[in-house]
């Protein structure tokens, strides 16, 4: 399989070439979304998934003698993009800041949309949860306390990536 992980859309070669038997090999049947039906048949085939996923690909080979062998293998199919918030920050009390959301690896012209939660720390409004930069204001504190702050992108087509970020409020 190549790539082992491939991005959502990718192209993905399934080879097996290297399948042995003591008699001519007749056909080579693929099951790429596990549910036991033949999709692709042949020694070498491309595949692409539309999906993040994790899943079994079965290939089962038929011998001259209508002897089959099945094998599988687990792929895992990624975002093609990502989102980052950057490190941990540092604020005071009281104060305010904007949170920042950017991807990578977009295709021109794809359209993202951003949700922000917060996940953890003293409640916080942010501002504008649903943009790229949301803005917050710092909890008055008696102690130190981190708030953890979670973006969901979703692309255009559904696919989401999440990422989160930590504030340090003193």
């Amino acid at each position: 399989v190549q790539p082992i992980t491939p991005e959502v859309d990718q192209s993905v070669t399934f080879d097996a070439s290297n399948s042995t038997s003591s008699n001519e090999i007749k056909e080579y049947r693929w099951d790429f979304n596990g549910d036991g039906e033949t999709e692709k048949t042949g020694e070498v085939v491309e595949q692409s998934f539309d999906e993040v996923r994790t899943g079994v690909v079965e290939l089962t080979v038929i011998d001259s003698d209508g002897n089959t062998v099945a094998t599988s293998s687990v792929i895992s199919v990624t975002p093609y993009f990502s989102v980052e918030t950057g490190p941990e920050r540092f604020l005071d009390e009281k104060s305010s800041t904007e949170l920042t959301a950017t991807t990578s690896s977009l295709p021109a012209g794809s359209e993202v949309s951003y949700e922000w939660e917060q996940i953890s720390g003293t409640p916080v409004t942010l501002q504008d949860a649903d943009t790229q930069t949301p803005e917050l204001t710092a909890p008055s504190v008696r102690n130190d306390d981190t708030l953890v702050f979670r973006v969901t992108a979703t692309d255009d087509s559904g696919i989401t990536v999440t990422d989160t970020i930590e504030i340090s409020v003193n």
